[in-house]
């Protein structure tokens, strides 16, 4: 079974893509990894956001039966809109087994 997608709430459809107005983007920008089946203590969540820019990503601890929160700094989506418009988030989730899974995608564009 694959692993949801990022919640990204500051998300809007625009015509059925998910657009991030980076003018109107808080600093820093929260994008939630939901609980998820079999976590145990000892897992770590890893967030990447990929960019025309770069790839940014940060680890952490998974929250215990509620939703693991990242905190986005607005620079990476405004580095990330002066290089193209694409942006994609994931999370790797490496158990306390050392066993790991990747999350789908969720693709979203960049706009002023």
């Amino acid at each position: 079974m694959s692993l949801h997608p990022p919640l990204f709430p500051a998300l809007v459809d625009e015509n059925g893509i998910w657009v991030l107005a980076v003018g109107k983007a808080n600093d820093p920008e929260q994008v939630r990894v939901a609980p998820y089946f079999g976590a145990q203590p000892g897992d770590v969540v890893k967030l990447i956001l990929q960019t025309a820019a770069r790839e940014w990503s940060h680890q952490q601890p998974a929250a215990q039966n509620a939703d693991t929160v990242f905190d986005i700094p607005k620079a990476e989506f405004i580095d990330g809109l002066a290089a193209g418009t694409a942006a994609d988030l994931q999370y790797t989730i490496t158990r306390s087994s050392g066993n790991s899974e990747t999350s789908l995608d969720l693709k979203f564009g960049l706009r002023a």
